[in-house]
C-alpha cells in the first residue's frame, strides 16, 4: 500500500484519539516509557491529607493541663462540702433541746433515743465572776467529762445551755450565758477530740432560776447576794 502524506495525518489523529479516551478512562497518561502520570488539573485537586497530633498523645504539657483541671474540679468539690458543713453546723447550733431530741428520733440508728447522762456545772467553778475565759478548774472538770463521754456507746448528740443569773438587765444575761455556752462546748468539741458527736449550744439568760436561789433577797448585801444566787449561775450537759 502506499503510504502518503494524507495518510500518516489519519494515523496520527486516530492514535491521539486513542491516546485521550485512555487517559479519560483511567485519569492517568500513559507514556511512551510505560509509566503513568496523573493529569496536572487532577493532582491539583486532590486532597493533601496532613497528619495530625492525637489529643491522647503523650504530650507533657496536654497532660500537666489535664491535672490542672481535675485539681480544680476537686478543689471546687471540696469548697462545696466546706460551706455545706458550715450551713449544718449553724443549723445545729441553733437548735434547741427539743430539736436536738427530734434530729436523734428521726436517725436510722436510733428508734427510741434516751439521755445518755446530764451534767450541771456551776460557773463558778467554769468561769470567773462576769467572765467568759475558761478558768483552769473549768478545764479540768470539762476534761473529766469528756473522758466518760469518750466511754459511752452510741452517742449521737450533746447539747449545751448555759443559764446566768437574776444580776444586770435581761439581754446582759442572755449574751453571758450564751457566750459561755459556746465557750464549754467549743471545749469539749475540738479540745476533747469530741467533733465526731452533733453538738448544740445555747443560752437561756436568767429564765429558768435554781430552786436553791428562791430565798435570795435582793436586801441581801452584794457580794453575799452573789454568793446565795451561784447555783444560777450554770451550764447544763446534756448526752444523748
Amino acid at each position: 500500500m502506499k503510504i502518503t502524506t494524507k495518510n500518516i495525518t489519519l494515523l496520527a489523529a486516530i492514535a491521539g484519539a486513542f491516546m485521550l479516551a485512555s487517559c479519560t478512562n483511567n485519569s492517568a497518561l500513559i507514556v511512551p516509557d510505560g509509566a503513568k502520570r496523573v493529569p496536572i488539573n487532577q493532582a491539583e485537586n486532590q486532597v493533601k491529607v496532613i497528619p495530625t497530633i492525637s489529643a491522647t498523645s503523650n504530650n507533657p504539657l496536654m497532660q500537666m493541663q489535664a491535672e490542672v483541671a481535675a485539681m480544680q474540679e476537686k478543689i471546687a468539690q471540696l469548697e462545696a462540702q466546706l460551706t455545706q458543713n458550715k450551713l449544718e453546723q449553724s443549723r445545729l447550733q441553733n437548735m434547741s433541746k427539743n430539736e436536738v431530741m427530734s434530729v436523734i428520733a428521726t436517725t436510722p440508728e436510733s428508734t427510741n433515743p434516751t439521755e445518755l447522762t446530764e451534767a450541771t456545772l456551776l460557773t463558778s467553778t467554769l468561769f470567773a465572776f462576769n467572765q467568759t475565759t475558761l478558768l483552769e478548774s473549768g478545764k479540768a472538770s470539762l476534761r473529766s467529762f469528756a473522758t466518760s463521754v469518750k466511754s459511752m456507746n452510741n452517742v449521737k448528740a450533746i447539747s449545751v445551755v448555759g443559764y446566768a443569773d437574776k444580776l444586770g438587765s435581761a439581754a446582759y444575761n442572755h449574751a453571758l450565758s450564751t457566750k459561755r455556752a459556746d465557750v464549754v462546748r467549743a471545749y469539749l468539741q475540738f479540745e476533747n477530740n469530741l467533733s465526731y458527736i452533733q453538738f448544740t449550744s445555747l443560752g437561756k439568760g436568767s429564765l429558768a432560776s435554781s430552786a436553791a436561789t428562791q430565798t435570795c433577797s435582793n436586801k441581801l448585801g452584794r457580794q453575799t447576794l452573789i454568793d446565795c444566787l451561784s447555783p444560777d449561775r450554770r451550764v447544763e450537759i446534756n448526752v444523748y
